[in-house]
Formats: C-alpha cells, structure tokens, sequence
C-alpha cells in the first residue's frame, strides 16, 4: 500500500469520528485536548441517548443508585 494511500485513509477514518466533550461545555467544560475523546459517530449518538448530558461522575452516580444497589435495601 502507497504511503499517500495510507494516509487518505487515515483521513477518511478522522472524519467519521466526532468530538466529544468528556465534561460537557455546558457544565464548565473546556474545548482543549484532554477534554476531549474522538469516538464514532454512531458511539456517540448512543452515548447521549443512554446518559444525556451527564458529566462522567453524574453517570456513576446514576449507575450507583439505579442499578448496583445492594440486594438488602
């Protein structure tokens, strides 16, 4: 495989992810590098689907008292 093959290729991957912000903007998030994670469209979708606009600690905190409570409460 060429090198220049290689590399459209590579862009091609790039544009079919999106950027998400791991602490959303809207809840004081930053737009810079370590806040953000480039995942696949698709993956990304799911994830507001499934968690909103929660930041990681609030979905931990969901999990905790939705679903991995203790079996005697």
């Amino acid at each position: 495989m060429q090198r220049h093959q290689r590399i459209t290729e590579r862009r091609e991957k790039l544009r079919q992810l999106e950027k998400h912000h791991i602490i959303p903007i809207s809840k004081g998030g930053r737009d810079v590098e370590d806040n953000i994670a480039y995942v696949r469209k698709i993956d990304h979708r799911l994830y507001h689907v499934l968690f909103g606009n929660r930041t990681p600690e609030e979905i931990v905190l969901y999990l905790n008292s939705y679903f991995w409570r203790p079996k005697d409460i």
